[in-house]
C-alpha cells in the first residue's frame, strides 16, 4: 500500500515578515527585503517545507501575484507554495484560528509546522509559532529558531 510522505509546512506572512519597515520606504511599489526572501530560502532549503500562505494578501489577487512572481524571481518556486489559509474573519477569527483550521483539515498531511509573523499569534503552540518585528523582519537569528523549531520540536 502506498503512504503519502508528510511535509513540513511554513505558515507565511508578508508584512513585518519578508518585507520591513525600511524596505517598504525605498520606493513607490511594494519592495521586497532580498536579505528577508534569502533567509526564507535558507529556511526551505534546510527543512525541505512547503509554503501555505497566512498572509493577508493572500486576500487579494493583485498583492498574491506581486508576492508569487517576487519569490520566483530571488529563486523560491511556486510550485513550492501549496496552499492558503481559509478566511475566517467573517466569522471574527483571527489569524491564529485560521492557521489552526488548515492544520487541522491536513493533520494527516504535515510533518512539522511553523508559523512566522509579526503578529502575536497568541492561539499557537510556541513550538510552532516565530514572532518577527514589523520594523526588521526575518532575521538571521529569527532564521535559526525557524529551523531549530523544525529539527528539535516534537
Amino acid at each position: 500500500m502506498y503512504r503519502m510522505e508528510k511535509i513540513n509546512i511554513i505558515f507565511l506572512d508578508i508584512d513585518g515578515v519578508l518585507n520591513n519597515i525600511f524596505s517598504m520606504m525605498a520606493g513607490p511599489l511594494i519592495i521586497f527585503d532580498p536579505a528577508t526572501i534569502n533567509r526564507l530560502k535558507q529556511i526551505i532549503n534546510f527543512t525541505n517545507a512547503k509554503i501555505v500562505l497566512s498572509t493577508a494578501w493572500r486576500l487579494n489577487p493583485y498583492l498574491k501575484k506581486i508576492l508569487i512572481n517576487e519569490l520566483q524571481k530571488k529563486g523560491i518556486n511556486k510550485e513550492l507554495i501549496i496552499g492558503q489559509t481559509p478566511d475566517l474573519s467573517i466569522i471574527n477569527k483571527s489569524r491564529d484560528y485560521e492557521i489552526l483550521f488548515w492544520v487541522q483539515l491536513n493533520k494527516n498531511k504535515i510533518k512539522k509546522w511553523v508559523a512566522i509573523d509579526d503578529l502575536d499569534l497568541k492561539k499557537l503552540p510556541s513550538k510552532n509559532f516565530v514572532r518577527t518585528k514589523f520594523h526588521t523582519g526575518l532575521t538571521d537569528k529569527l532564521t535559526g529558531e525557524v529551523i531549530s523549531k523544525f529539527i528539535f520540536s516534537y
